[in-house]
């Protein structure tokens, strides 16, 4: 949760020492660790900033999955998809 605990501190910042008052169109994109950012907050921070329209655009996310024997490893994410159905069936 501390990365979204950031995303609001950095939206409220720039609204108050900024003046950011309105978003039209919002782009969120990220390579690697902010790629799997993108993926987790474009929804909310379009709702910080009350845009009209907002697109994600991640690059490379990294998703990590635990096997069964609790090793992790990094994989992409139709791997990571087709891992959590099969754990939760």
């Amino acid at each position: 949760m501390r990365g979204a605990d950031n995303l609001r501190a950095a939206i409220a910042s720039l609204k108050k020492l900024h003046g950011m008052r309105r978003v039209r169109h919002l782009v969120v994109t990220g390579g690697s660790a902010g790629g799997t950012s993108t993926f987790l907050h474009t929804d909310l921070l379009g709702e910080l900033v009350g845009a009209e329209d907002v697109v994600g655009m991640p690059d490379a996310g990294a998703f990590r999955v635990l096997t069964s024997d609790a090793a992790s490893r990094i994989t992409p994410p139709e791997a990571a998809t087709a891992t959590a159905a099969t754990a939760s069936s």
